[in-house]
């Protein structure tokens, strides 16, 4: 095959041979296998991009259904996402309608216990008004009817004066006086 691939080299040069050194002919017959060597090497790689073709076309059909599933799964899972982001969101607004409800109970019940502490401090004023004034209204009876019994047994003025009183006539009246003392604002006993 080189020989007759010489030949016609030879021959189309023109009708007149000219002697050719063995560098030349080498250099032709390397780009001679270089041509034949990229188109082998082209005509490998379209039969391997067409292989690589049909691998993916196969795999294609093969992977279409899982595509598919993913793809619905992600519908899914968004889908998901979106409800659980509006339940977030009623939770959200039901614990703050919660919460203001609660500050303004908290608000009113603060109010209701001023309240409820003024009238108590009312309550507890007349009360203890009224036990002073009962206080004090007892030891005025007290007072006055010891001084009636005092009274009673003094003598006439054209009588002799009595004997004095005994000790525990002085020492009621003594009690009475502390009893008044201790009741802050009772009236003093006539004497």
């Amino acid at each position: 095959m080189m020989k007759s691939l010489l030949a016609a080299l030879t021959q189309t040069q023109g009708s007149a041979m000219v002697p050719r050194d063995g560098l030349e002919i080498a250099a032709d017959i390397s780009l001679v296998i270089l041509a034949v060597g990229s188109a082998l090497a082209l005509l490998a790689m379209t039969v391997l991009l067409l292989q690589i073709r049909k691998l993916l076309a196969g795999m294609q059909h093969h992977l279409q259904p899982v595509a598919d599933r993913a793809r619905a799964a992600a519908e899914n899972v968004e889908y998901i996402s979106a409800v659980v982001r509006t339940d977030i969101q009623k939770v959200n607004d039901s614990v703050t309608k919660i919460t203001s409800r609660l500050n303004d109970a908290s608000d009113h019940m603060e109010d209701r216990i001023a309240e409820f502490n003024a009238l108590m401090q009312v309550v507890q004023g007349e009360a203890e008004e009224i036990f002073l004034d009962a206080a004090a209204a007892a030891h005025g009876v007290r007072a006055g009817a010891r001084t009636l019994r005092v009274g009673a047994r003094e003598p006439a003025e054209d009588q002799e004066p009595a004997a004095e009183p005994d000790e525990s006539d002085e020492s009621d009246e003594s009690d009475v006086r502390e009893e008044a003392g201790a009741g802050h604002d009772a009236p003093e006993e006539p004497e």
